[in-house]
């Protein structure tokens, strides 16, 4: 239910009855959302999508550089740790968007593919890039994308079991 804690409102002295008729009008007022309140918040979540895979190909932009002068051992956890970063804020904007269980789903999906694309395209095309400056070893893309993935799942993957389905 969108927006009441009912364990709360107990506390405070409200009546089963009471609490039972605010949940009805919140519920009432999800159900008959007018059009263009339904059609913008789509088009934020969209929007949200859309910048967080551009500031995922903004991250590979910007680490490719350092990755290629660390050694693996060091590239691995950094990138986990963006990714954690990077998950932190998904799963903060998509909560506070309180959208459906599915709407959350279908984004969560396309970010994390389209964010594993780009960051890999970017990453390997940096790389060759950067293969003729000596010293430079470059890693696998894989090797710095999959961790900066997987800690971008990790946070999102636990406020979705921590505060369900918004």
């Amino acid at each position: 239910m969108h927006g009441i804690d009912t364990q709360r409102l107990r506390s405070k002295g409200w009546s089963e009855k009471e609490i039972q008729h605010a949940t009805g009008i919140f519920q009432n007022a999800e159900e008959h959302k007018h059009p263009h309140v339904r059609i913008g918040e789509h088009i934020g979540l969209w929007m949200l999508v859309l910048l967080l895979v551009t500031g995922s190909a903004g991250v590979a932009l910007f680490i490719t550089p350092i990755f290629l002068f660390l050694s693996v051992f060091a590239s691995v956890p950094l990138s986990f740790l963006l990714g954690v970063c990077a998950g932190m804020l998904l799963a903060y904007a998509l909560h506070s968007l309180r959208i459906e269980r599915h709407h959350h789903q279908r984004a969560a999906i396309v970010l994390f593919t389209c964010a594993f694309l780009v960051m890999l395209f970017t990453v390997q095309a940096l790389a060759r890039k950067f293969v003729i400056i000596p010293g430079v070893q470059p890693h696998s893309g894989l090797l710095v994308v999959i961790p900066f993935i997987v800690g971008m799942i990790l946070p999102y993957v636990i406020d979705r079991r921590l505060h369900g389905a918004s």
